[in-house]
């Protein structure tokens, strides 16, 4: 498997959610960025993910920071942007900055409880290409949120995502475009008033991703600590995410 895959695969869950007010929805950990709520106002956030995949002997960590910035009360820009060490275990480690990930989300359904969006992404390629990055990747999603009287909430996203990969040929390597499917679907339960417990799980079809994860998000201080767990379940995810994100309303 190469870098770029490993670091594709991530990307996902890098970082986890801040909340940015008390009244604000409480953000998916892997599928932050393919969600339906659009924020109450501008927020930032920072942290730290940890990826180990034990069959190939890597381990990667990730230093993370990313905002967003609503428009009115119906679209938001979010963006992200990394820092990536990967470790093999009988390699020198390789170092640089990832790619710049925009997301955009407009919300064209909302009645009480149930919320519908859909929205574009990309990558801007600016990382290094040790790390795998460089790369101009894009695609689309569309995501529903629903919540019950007793406050737990249903998510569910839908995505394509198209990404650069490389073909051997006889006169050298060239650049091409594969697509997949992103689908995920996850369960918000509050069980407090500053506390909601996040169950969630995330796959990609064509790199055999998925991933299950539990997380915690816990209001302190003038924003809220999210930490996480998220267990491989495909050959192609990690088999270990630990995660842990600090974030507040700028």
């Amino acid at each position: 498997m190469n870098r770029s895959k490993l670091f594709l695969t991530v990307l996902v869950m890098v970082c986890l959610g801040g909340m940015l007010h008390a009244q604000e929805p409480v953000h998916l950990f892997q599928a932050f960025q393919y969600d339906a709520p659009i924020a109450g106002g501008i927020y930032g956030e920072g942290g730290l993910l940890y990826v180990n995949y034990t069959d190939a002997d890597v381990s990667e960590t990730i230093i993370a920071a990313r905002g967003g910035i609503p428009f009115g009360k119906k679209m938001e820009l979010i963006a992200q942007l990394a820092y990536v060490n990967i470790t093999p275990k009988n390699w020198d480690a390789m170092n640089g900055m990832a790619d710049i990930g925009v997301y955009g989300r407009y919300n064209f359904y909302k009645k009480g409880s149930t919320a519908i969006s859909a929205g574009p992404f990309l990558t801007l390629p600016i990382g290094s290409e040790d790390v795998g990055q460089g790369n101009l990747n894009y695609g689309a999603y569309a995501a529903a949120r629903h919540g019950l009287r007793n406050g737990i909430q249903f998510t569910a996203n839908i995505g394509i995502e198209f990404y650069e990969t490389w073909e051997w040929h006889v006169g050298g390597i060239e650049e091409t475009y594969t697509n997949q499917l992103l689908l995920g679907f996850g369960t918000i339960v509050p069980i407090g008033k500053k506390t909601h417990i996040v169950g969630e799980f995330f796959m990609k079809d064509d790199m055999d991703y998925s991933v299950l994860s539990c997380g915690v998000d816990q209001k302190l201080g003038p924003g809220h600590l999210r930490v996480g767990i998220g267990i491989g379940l495909d050959d192609g995810a990690p088999d270990l995410m630990v995660a842990g994100c600090y974030g507040m309303a700028i």
